[in-house]
Formats: structure tokens, C-alpha cells, sequence
């Protein structure tokens, strides 16, 4: 029952990944099994992507995850962008791509 996280930051200072990189970063993590053992994808806003890199980025994710039923958002607030989203380890969460939905529901925090 685990969420990937998946942060696109630069790849040099000031320099965007571009999308045959992370297309390649993505096919490894494919053929060791990643997106068969994981019930969500949450997708950060990648460094300095525009609407045309945004829609070749769905592109790509769509091909590795095609034959998969869970929910994936895209442009989350994770990562390397300001505001960022903190989120412990071990967390229970909801994510609902429909509704746009990713909420902390119980931090894991035993006392």
C-alpha cells in the first residue's frame, strides 16, 4: 500500500530535465517492478516544464502506468517548489486523482 513520489527538478542549475532523460529514468524504474508494487503516483511540478513539456510529461507517465488502475496526480507541490508539502513516512493518506484530491489523514506518529 505505497504512494511514489516522483520530484522532476532541474538537472543542472537553471537547466530543466529534459523528457528523454526522465522517460529513461522512468523505463528503469519500470523494469525493476516500481509502478506494479505501488497504489499511487504523485507527480511534483517539474523545473521549468511548460503546458507542451506538462502534456508530453503525462504522455510518458500514461505509457508506464497504462496497465495499472490507481490514482495519479500531476503539478503537486512536493519536491524542489516552493510551497512544498512535507509528508511523513509512513502516513496514511487519500489520494483520489478525480476529485484532485491528496489529503494526510493520520501521520503514523505513535507515542
Amino acid at each position: 500500500d505505497k504512494i511514489m513520489f516522483i520530484d522532476i527538478p532541474e538537472s543542472n542549475p537553471g537547466e530543466k530535465l529534459s523528457l528523454s532523460d526522465l522517460d529513461s529514468f522512468l523505463a528503469d524504474l519500470d523494469n525493476i517492478g516500481v509502478f506494479g508494487d505501488i497504489v499511487g503516483l504523485i507527480i511534483g511540478k517539474p523545473y521549468c516544464y511548460n503546458d507542451n513539456d506538462n502534456m508530453k510529461l503525462r504522455k510518458i507517465i500514461n505509457n508506464y502506468t497504462i496497465e495499472y488502475d490507481y490514482p495519479i496526480l500531476f503539478n503537486v507541490n512536493i519536491g524542489h517548489v516552493s510551497p512544498m508539502i512535507t509528508i511523513p513516512l509512513g502516513a496514511e493518506v487519500v489520494i483520489d486523482s478525480k476529485q484532485d484530491l491528496f489529503e494526510i489523514k493520520d501521520l503514523g506518529i505513535t507515542k
